[in-house]
């Protein structure tokens, strides 16, 4: 028998949150180029610009589409706060690849893919239980 974690729900909804992740995370690699080599925004400035509108985005995805909750001021304040929590880590993680040298744009994709089971999981467990 599977841990509750691994339950066939829980695996579909991962799934599922990976998908709506990859076309966040395209967003994201677009705007990016668009602010960083198009326009001439800084990396790190264009970096947390484009993390608070890709999570502001993020919430009513996941609210309707994901985990089929219903709207409330709570949910929106945890999500808030979830935002907060992981632009600073995000950034801070992010400034870690560019400070190796990593090319912003493979900098953006390794953040994504460290923060990726953590944000699900408080997704799940905290913002829209």
């Amino acid at each position: 028998m599977l841990p509750a974690i691994l339950n066939r729900e829980n695996r579909v909804q991962l799934f599922k949150y990976c998908l709506v992740s990859v076309g966040g995370y395209a967003f994201i690699m677009f705007m990016m180029y668009l602010l960083v080599d198009l326009i001439h925004v800084r990396a790190g400035t264009a970096f947390f610009v484009t993390y608070l509108v890709a999570y502001a985005s993020e919430y009513y995805l996941n609210l309707k589409l994901l985990f089929l909750r219903k709207h409330s001021w709570i949910k929106v304040l945890k999500f808030c706060i979830h935002i907060a929590v992981f632009i600073g880590i995000g950034s801070a993680v992010f400034s870690i690849f560019l400070r190796m040298h990593v090319h912003y744009l493979v900098a953006t994709i390794c953040t994504a893919a460290v923060l990726l089971p953590a944000r699900f999981v408080a997704h799940k467990f905290i913002v829209f239980r």
